[in-house]
């Protein structure tokens, strides 16, 4: 069985890899962190002339690529510590991140992919942007975690898990 979790660093995402490890059991999967490459908006748009004395926007790139790495890595070590051999991947945000985590998804050839919901302002469960729209155009199976899970509070209070299979 091919894995792809995805983790952003969040508290979901945590929950999403406690959650794989206790379904699954001991497996390898792939660990997915994206980012947001900066963007090189022109000065003069804003009324300002170039000027060189701030970070490069290629400085920016690299110090926000090792920062995804970092995060990423800090999931692997979660994932290691609870039985998932888990191999990171750091992918830059191509179109949208929804499309990117599918085009992994297909060249990983996942036979599932997890994800964590992100509340969205409101009680119960409710999925992210993100989550909802890998949940409606991916082909393969997705099982979403819900926030708050056993993990979490350790009082066992986790809502229903969203899937489509």
């Amino acid at each position: 069985m091919s894995v792809l979790i995805c983790y952003d660093g969040s508290p979901s995402a945590r929950n999403a890899i406690l959650s794989a490890a206790d379904a699954l059991g001991p497996c390898e999967a792939t660990l997915l962190h994206l980012w947001n490459p900066p963007i090189d908006v022109l000065p003069d748009s804003f009324g300002y002339t170039r000027d060189h004395s701030g970070v490069s926007t290629r400085e920016l790139t690299s110090r926000s690529e090792q920062r995804a790495r970092e995060i990423a890595e800090e999931g692997r070590q979660l994932a290691h510590d609870h039985g998932l051999t888990a191999d990171p991947l750091v992918r830059p945000i191509a179109a949208t991140a929804w499309e990117t985590v599918l085009e992994v998804a297909d060249e990983r050839d996942s036979s599932i992919i997890i994800v964590g919901a992100h509340p969205r302002g409101r009680p119960g469960p409710s999925l992210s942007s993100v989550s909802a729209a890998i949940l409606e155009h991916s082909s393969r199976p997705v099982l979403v975690i819900p926030m708050q899970t056993p993990h979490e509070d350790g009082a066992g209070s986790g809502t229903a898990v969203s899937q489509r299979v």
